[in-house]
């Protein structure tokens, strides 16, 4: 015997919103504070931690440049989508849609 599962308008809700949630570089969420530090470094030039923290607004200003910044170049290495970095005078910039690493011919 075959059951047919009662669909609720709690659930359509819930199929609704993850359907629209439109997410950055595929993994952040627009209002996370990591979605709005990619969404502001986004233009390419290089910003100060206090221009990221004024921003985003961050419960700790030392975590913009330590932690968020890791995480975000970490997973920006790894899936290749872009390149974070930090200028020698302690600004952070990044490079969006870098190569894989191979040299052009």
């Amino acid at each position: 015997m075959v059951t047919k599962k009662k669909v609720t308008a709690r659930s359509k809700k819930a199929v609704g919103t993850k359907l629209q949630t439109n997410l950055i570089h595929g993994r952040f969420r627009p209002e996370s504070m990591s979605g709005k530090m990619l969404a502001l470094l986004a233009d390419g030039k290089a910003r100060t931690v206090a221009e990221i923290a004024k921003a985003i607004k961050p419960r700790s200003v030392t975590n913009i440049g330590t932690g968020k910044y890791a995480a975000l170049r970490t997973f920006g290495n790894k899936t290749k989508a872009f390149k974070l970095q930090k200028t020698e005078d302690g600004k952070i910039q990044i490079s969006i849609g870098r190569k894989s690493g191979k040299k052009a011919a």
